[in-house]
């Protein structure tokens, strides 16, 4: 049995890092947009979909470097 893990569409800013275990199903939906700050980190053990558009790609950044 699958978790779900859904990353709607807008800003979501974290100082974090993001660890999904595995079985979950992890969705990025068009226009979201993920900010890792202060050295937060992104880390799936299980598939990411990431369904991003050219009018609304899916931005995943760190606006602090």
């Amino acid at each position: 049995m699958f978790t779900s893990s859904i990353f709607k569409s807008g800003l979501y800013q974290t100082d974090k890092d993001l660890i999904i275990p595995e079985n979950y199903q992890v969705l990025f939906e068009p226009g979201c947009q993920l900010d890792l700050v202060k050295n937060a980190a992104f880390i799936s053990k299980s598939p990411v979909q990431m369904s991003g558009t050219p009018e609304q790609p899916i931005l995943i950044f760190s606006s602090d470097q």
